[in-house]
């Protein structure tokens, strides 16, 4: 135990203090219990007196009792007694605190004047310790009876000098309330928000408030304050002040429940209008870490399907030089954005085509012309392939140039695939020799005469179509060329010859006009 005082005296700030106390403890170790006791108490009502002082620049009534005090002092008139009463009905210190320094201040009345008490160890190191644990361990706090000054002060559209930082005066306030009520007063602060009645700057002053103390709240107060917010999340009008919150401290999200969370997203991206800081707010919950991976994937699905958001925004936010992303944030978002278009439909596409192309990333290239020709093949649906056909003649000739060889020849192959199984714009585009897209054609041709095509069992099943490219292209002799090199690699089976036999027919082709096919035929 006698370790456990030393402890105790080590422990606190305030010098004079600690002298006392550390002359308190040498008392007790002395065997005077009664000058333990005294000097013990003396130092709370020291410790007392000095928390009221310094919350006597933010609270009026404890500017009020410091006056009444230093009246008392001046008058040399006793004042304990007025202290403790003072500080208990600002709610400096709470009824079981109250209650127990005055069984210390008897105990010391007893201990300081003649009267035959005589003090034990056990009366001296329960003052001792009861005067660190109820005054000299705590901040200067205040309690429940702050509430009507805070609410009042809230009204002011000054309360926050800078909205965009509440940090400093959250803070502030924070300090200066008692944990125990805190969470009541933050119930307090929501009533405020859900209130039609109550102005608009007072609703935004309680949002940031709330949010700001949960900088500093620990886990048993944040599931208190945790209970009092779903009625905001279910209306848009105060759903407008959760969104304030979560703009001035993101880290609020941790507090909110998984189904909450859930809400908020879907809410956020499916809004009809989106401002700057919605769109910054989207990303900031995207890049949280108390969102989970497939909360992550969610997000992002619905942000980019959302009809009224401009692909510019997305640029901006991930170049924006002021406040620039580190890697590994943007690398986050464009892992996401890949996962998001590995299952976008034809419209997603288009929307973000320019976007992708701006960004300039090939694992966004790979996963756009992944789905793209996903997309075009997929027949089960004319108007998907349609539509991703028309997308692919659509986009700038820079942006084809600058994929990979093999992803053009992919998209050459998924477009005679879609051909070959009826999609209409397909067939025009073969009929048209790629036009407007040569760029895809070019490399195609030379991947067979090269011989650079792992597989060529989709082209050969579907000689009509080829044919067709070639012939559309002013090309028959490339399409000679290709084939014979197919014929060395593969080597023709009969059936194979006999189709490309009757679809030269069929397309008014005489064999002699294509020397090296006939040789093959032959």
């Amino acid at each position: 135990m006698l370790r456990d005082m030393e402890q105790l005296v080590i422990s606190i700030k305030d010098y004079e203090i600690r002298n006392y106390m550390a002359e308190a403890l040498r008392c007790y170790n002395a065997g005077s219990y009664r000058a333990c006791v005294i000097l013990s108490f003396v130092s709370g009502m020291y410790d007392l007196k000095n928390k009221i002082l310094s919350l006597s620049t933010s609270v009026p009534e404890a500017t009020e009792l410091m006056e009444q005090i230093n009246d008392l002092i001046k008058g040399q008139s006793p004042y304990e007694q007025n202290l403790i009463d003072g500080a208990q009905s600002i709610g400096i210190i709470q009824p079981y605190e109250y209650k127990a320094l005055l069984g210390y201040k008897d105990v010391r009345n007893s201990c300081a004047h003649p009267g035959g008490h005589q003090s034990s160890p056990e009366e001296a190191r329960n003052v001792f310790a009861g005067i660190y644990d109820f005054l000299l361990s705590k901040p200067p706090r205040i309690g429940f009876k702050y509430k009507a000054e805070l609410l009042e002060k809230i009204k002011s559209d000054v309360f926050f000098p800078d909205p965009r930082d509440n940090s400093a005066v959250s803070e502030k306030h924070f300090n200066i309330i008692h944990s125990s009520v805190l969470p009541t007063i933050c119930r307090e602060l929501i009533s405020v928000i859900k209130k039609q009645e109550a102005t608009s700057i007072e609703r935004k002053n309680a949002a940031l408030l709330v949010s700001g103390f949960t900088r500093y709240t620990d886990d048993d107060t944040n599931m208190k304050i945790q209970s009092y917010l779903p009625p905001l999340l279910d209306q848009a009008e105060p759903f407008s002040y959760v969104l304030k919150m979560l703009e001035s401290n993101i880290e609020i999200l941790r507090i909110f429940d998984k189904d909450d969370q859930k809400k908020i997203i879907r809410r956020v991206t499916e809004m009809k209008a989106l401002t700057k800081d919605n769109i910054i707010l989207i990303f900031e919950i995207f890049l949280s870490k108390h969102i989970d991976e497939h909360d992550r994937l969610d997000i992002l699905c619905l942000f980019l399907n959302n009809r009224v958001l401009s692909p510019i925004v997305l640029i901006s936010y991930l170049e924006n030089e002021q406040n620039p992303l580190d890697q590994a944030k943007k690398q986050q978002i464009i892992d996401g954005l890949c996962s998001v278009i590995d299952m976008g439909d034809v419209d997603l596409l288009e929307k973000w085509e320019a976007c992708v192309e701006k960004l300039d990333s090939p694992q966004l290239d790979k996963a756009f012309f992944d789905r793209l020709q996903n997309r075009i093949d997929y027949t089960s649906t004319y108007k998907i392939s349609n539509d991703a056909t028309l997308l692919l003649q659509k986009i700038s000739k820079s942006y084809i140039l600058r994929i990979s060889n093999e992803m053009k020849v992919n998209l050459v192959l998924a477009v005679l695939s879609a051909a070959r199984k009826g999609a209409k714009k397909a067939e025009d585009l073969i009929s048209t020799g790629f036009k407007d897209r040569e760029e895809l054609f070019a490399v195609f041709s030379d991947y067979i005469k090269n011989g650079n095509l792992k597989s060529v069992y989709d082209i050969l099943r579907d000689s009509e179509h080829l044919i067709n490219l070639f012939v559309s292209s002013n090309q028959l002799s490339e399409l000679e060329g290709c084939l014979t090199q197919l014929n060395k690699e593969n080597g023709f089976r009969v059936s194979q010859l006999e189709d490309f036999s009757y679809n030269l027919k069929k397309l008014g082709i005489l064999e002699a006009k294509c020397v090296e096919l006939e040789k093959i035929i032959e």
